[in-house]
């Protein structure tokens, strides 16, 4: 899985990483539930926003990719990055 902790230890720039390492081709990733839109490019532009438990997030990508990540040591989620 990957290196996802409670408190924001992984952020948005790690994720579009993962997703790319999948085989995902990640471009950007938006935060949906921040009240205000926060986008992360995967050149780096945009906050490097904290991804977290619970939250809504946008993975642009033109391929998929199937992408877990461990939020706890109790729980987990599965993502899948759906391309065009």
């Amino acid at each position: 899985g990957l290196p996802c902790a409670p408190g924001g230890a992984f952020r948005a720039s790690a994720l579009l990483a993962a997703v790319n390492d999948s085989g995902g081709t990640a471009t950007a990733v938006m935060d949906l539930g921040s009240g205000t839109a926060q986008t992360r490019l995967a050149t780096g532009s945009g906050p490097d926003f904290a991804i977290g438990p619970g939250r809504s997030y946008f993975v642009l990508s033109a391929t998929s990719a199937d992408v877990a990540a461990d939020v706890d040591a109790t729980a987990a989620f599965a993502t899948t990055v759906l391309g065009p």
